[in-house]
């Protein structure tokens, strides 16, 4: 860093540098992930948080999000970057119509009962009530896929609907991440499940937005499986999968 930039640092606030901080932490965690050029999916990208990371990485970004108001968000900040395209949809299963349930927290609007009633009976999000429903187009990984191509690397962040989602992927990816809150570990049981049935995926985790690998290195199914089984509340996070054939 030169003396002009550490001058700069110097006459900027505590919180900016912060931010700063934050940021460069966070493109440095998802670059051997997201490289210039590649195509990414963001399934449940809400207002944004990882679009702005992927674009600022240089990737094409397919932000998936069936909630209206964080659709126009989404336009707002991104709607001019060429490199952003927006499905308004949730992802499931099989295409349809489903019922997402919407508190005043956007961040966890859910296509889940159990994740719901879960996580209120943990504590985590007791003191949000999900009291209005919301009716969204479903598609599948593979209808995206068919429409936009194989991304590189594939976030999802559904708020308990992760293994719904991969059911409807036949093929395999890059690169998958997928949350998981041990109130209902099974579910990211399942998406290893499911992914183990598509290819050879090896797995690591990061907890809560350290954006810091929780593993030293990087595991086979049985063992992801035992450490999560391990967590507990108020543990959460997200499982990294990779193509053993990803070279």
């Amino acid at each position: 860093m030169g003396m002009a930039s550490i001058k700069r640092l110097m006459k900027t606030p505590a919180v900016a540098i912060s931010d700063f901080r934050t940021r460069r932490r966070q493109l440095a965690f998802y670059r051997p992930l997201v490289p210039k050029n590649v195509l990414s999916f963001d399934v449940g990208a809400n207002i944004g948080n990882r679009v702005g990371l992927f674009l600022a990485l240089g990737a094409i970004v397919v932000a998936i999000e069936p909630q209206p108001d964080c659709a126009r968000t989404l336009v707002r900040t991104y709607g001019r970057n060429t490199r952003f395209i927006l499905v308004e949809k949730a992802v499931g299963a099989a295409s349809g119509v489903a019922t997402l349930r919407v508190p005043a927290a956007s961040t966890i609007a859910s296509l889940s009962p159990d994740f719901i009633s879960a996580t209120q009976e943990s504590g985590r999000f007791s003191q949000y009530s999900w009291d209005r429903d919301l009716k969204v187009e479903i598609t599948t990984l593979d209808d995206l896929i068919t429409q936009f191509g194989p991304p590189a690397f594939c976030k999802i962040d559904v708020e308990g609907y992760e293994a719904e989602v991969l059911s409807g992927l036949t093929q395999p990816l890059r690169s998958v991440s997928f949350e998981f809150t041990p109130e209902v570990i099974d579910i990211a049981l399942a998406c290893i499940d499911r992914l183990d049935t598509i290819a050879s995926y090896e797995y690591n985790l990061s907890r809560g937005e350290s954006m810091e690998w929780g593993l030293p290195h990087w595991v086979g199914s049985t063992s992801i499986r035992e450490i999560l089984a391990m967590e507990r509340y108020p543990s959460w996070g997200d499982v990294y999968a990779r193509s053993k054939a990803r070279e």
